[in-house]
């Protein structure tokens, strides 16, 4: 069978084409490949060529000079960079990163982290030995946190002579916060650990807090690591997420089931009665002490700013108490209590020092309430709410939590809660750049206050624009002329609450998108000699400010409810110390115990919501009305909250003694349409 020429010449198009687009093909994806090859080798001769010139640059000019001189004349410094002939890129990156580049991995999700490592050298193979040890080499490296691009994140640089924090935002690179001599010569191996927070960020150098920055720019992004030498590696690389810390045991449970303590030293275990209506406190956790003292640890390593609060009670002659900042059986700190003193012992490699002592005892077979609020490397100690014994020490930096209990009798613990602690305190002992941001008239650290001069309105803040509930105090003296004060809420320039006091007067103003406008007014302040401590607080719309301990003026405005505190000065001269901040506590709410009878049909009635409120007659303003009181009694501060219509008429007594409401505060409220009266009454 003959095939016709056309068909012929058919089939061998059929064949030739595919394999001639194959081989095109693979023309093509080779010629991309040597492309990508080619530009990949002209970028790193590049590269080599800019890292030359940037060395020679280095070598006539110190490092410091040269950033120095791109942040106060980047043009003049850019004509002497190009006379170079270094691209001007190029020596930024080189000098936001010390002449390197990132290794790069992935950044948390979350505002609050820690990244832990350890930095040991390993000499190259086959290279000789430096004379004297790796403590002579000039190795540096450098951490990234918090990496956008190559143009913004924060720097931790270490080196033999210190350690510092930088951030470098739009090419240019700025210290912040306070650097530490503390370095790494004589330190063949290191573990660090930095930890990152909304507004904070601490470097802790084998356990010791060597450096603190405080800045809120960065979010997110990467994670990046810069050597100097392939000598440094990184090992054991963790980022942890960090989240609002809390944990409670009541030890309501038998002795065969999991428990979250991990038993260090000593003898631990839990009691129980087998009738538990005999007794009021049927369940405890006991421990004894040996030849060393008995410790049960709970919680992680990663563990700061909390508050750590247990019942307990001794059981013979020997102390007791709890246990903070560990690290290890052998680096702990503890704070324990005997028949006559109270002490806070710290225990580095296995040693125990007394830090701290107090003659504050408490009694065996006596329960007590002791606390410990650890935040900030600093530690205060409590015994039913009183403050026994305090420390301040860079090494307590994070760690687990414990029991602690010496000799055979031991003790017995209850009700373990361990909480957030959120606080923020500066005394000026010590200047610390970063942590307060200045806006207008001078602001220096001076003597061991914070002194803040202006012609005009001027301030410094700091904290974090999400702060909310909270009472700003600090000590001030009367003003000489001008105004002095406090800001709270604050947003940016033109949102935030403002407390202007001059030598008679207080006002508490509001600034709402750059305009103005007095909440409260209050004459006669009553100033005494030195300095006082003035206060302001701010609750869900409520603000309210204090001279010691006289209220001035209040007023409510839900505008802003959340931004960074203040000191304020307006033509005038003012030292400010002793700042603080204090979170308050979130209201609970009331809850009912037994809706969980409520599937029951012979108690649905009994166990519904509206069973917790009881119906009484009463008089408001003449009337005769009907008014449902909760059968809750109700201490300290509170809220209620209630939802009603366009058109309504309601009243709300708290304060009250059932069934009279005039014996409590009233408040009355009225509603048509968009309109609403409401009158706060008192008898």
């Amino acid at each position: 069978m003959r095939l016709h020429p056309d068909m012929k010449r058919l089939w061998r198009a059929c064949v030739l084409v595919p394999v001639v687009c194959l081989a095109a093909g693979g023309l093509y994806l080779a010629a991309v490949k040597a492309v990508r090859w080619y530009e990949a080798r002209r970028l790193e001769a590049r590269r080599e060529a800019e890292r030359g010139k940037w060395e020679r640059l280095q070598q006539a000019h110190p490092v410091e000079d040269l950033r120095r001189a791109v942040r106060e004349s980047p043009g003049e410094f850019g004509k002497m960079l190009k006379e170079q002939g270094i691209e001007a890129g190029e020596f930024l990156r080189s000098v936001s990163s010390e002449g390197g580049q990132f290794r790069l991995g992935p950044g948390p999700s979350g505002r609050a982290f820690d990244v832990k490592f350890r930095r040991v050298i390993k000499p190259t193979e086959g290279a000789k030995p430096a004379p004297g040890g790796p403590q002579t080499r000039r190795l540096r490296y450098s951490v990234a946190l918090n990496y956008q691009d190559a143009a913004n994140y924060y720097s931790i640089g270490f080196a033999p002579d210190g350690v510092s924090v930088a951030k470098v935002e739009g090419w240019c690179e700025r210290g912040i916060g306070t650097a530490s001599s503390e370095g790494l010569a004589g330190r063949t191996s290191a573990e660090v650990v930095i930890k990152k927070r909304d507004h904070s960020l601490a470097v802790v150098l084998d356990g010791r807090t060597v450096a603190k920055a405080y800045d809120d720019a960065f979010t997110g992004g990467q994670i990046g690591f810069w050597t100097s030498s392939p000598e440094v590696a990184f090992e054991e690389v963790k980022c942890q997420p960090v989240g609002e810390i809390y944990f409670s045991d009541d030890f309501m449970r038998g002795s065969e089931q999991a428990s979250e303590w991990e038993t260090v030293a000593g003898q631990w275990r839990l009691n129980s009665l087998d009738n538990v209506s005999m007794s009021s406190n049927a369940f405890t956790f006991e421990g004894k002490g040996g030849e060393r003292p008995g410790l049960a640890v709970a919680g992680h390593w990663f563990w700061d700013n909390y508050a750590f609060q247990v019942a307990c009670q001794r059981r013979g002659d020997e102390p007791a108490g709890l246990c903070f900042g560990y690290r290890d059986a052998e680096n702990y700190y503890a704070a324990r209590w005997g028949a006559e003193k109270a002490q806070i012992l710290k225990v580095r490699q296995g040693k125990a020092t007394v830090v701290a002592e107090a003659d504050v005892p408490i009694r065996k077979a006596e329960w007590y309430e002791l606390r410990a609020d650890v935040a900030d490397e600093t530690a205060r100690v409590f015994v039913d709410d009183n403050l026994t014994l305090s420390i301040a020490d860079p090494e307590l930096s994070f760690g687990r939590v414990g029991l602690y209990a010496e000799g055979p009798n031991g003790a017995l613990f209850d009700d373990v809660r361990v909480r957030d602690l959120r606080r923020f305190e500066d005394d000026f002992s010590k200047d610390c750049p970063g942590k307060w941001t200045p806006l207008g008239g001078s602001w220096q650290w001076h003597d061991g206050v914070m002194r803040g001069q202006a012609t005009g309105p001027a301030k410094a803040v700091a904290g974090n624009v999400r702060w909310q509930d909270y009472e700003l105090a600090v000590d001030v003296a009367r003003p000489a002329q001008g105004q002095i004060g406090l800001c709270v809420n604050y947003q940016d320039e033109a949102n935030y609450y403002v407390l202007r006091l001059d030598a008679n007067d207080a006002t508490l103003a509001k600034v709402a998108e750059g305009v103005g406008t007095d909440l409260a007014t209050a004459q006669g302040v009553k100033w005494h000699e030195g300095a006082g401590r003035l206060r302001v607080v701010t609750r869900g719309g409520w603000l309210a400010a204090f001279f010691e301990r006289d209220l001035l003026l209040q007023a409510f405005d839900a505008g802003l409810r959340a931004g960074k505190v203040g000191l304020y000065v307006d033509g005038a001269v003012a030292d400010f110390d002793n700042v603080r901040v204090d979170f308050l506590p979130e209201l609970r709410p009331v809850f009912t115990t037994h809706e969980v009878f409520s599937g029951e049909l012979s108690m649905a009635q009994w166990a519904a919501a509206q069973s917790d409120w009881h119906a009484e007659s009463a008089t408001i303003q003449g009337r005769p009305a009907t008014l449902r009181w909760h059968r809750a009694a109700i201490f300290g501060p509170h809220e209620v909250v209630a939802s009603v219509g366009k058109d309504f008429s309601l009243h709300i007594v708290t304060a009250g003694q059932p069934p009279k409401a005039e014996e409590g505060y009233l408040l009355t409220c009225t509603g048509s349409g968009t309109q609403v009266e409401a009158a706060l009454l008192r008898k």
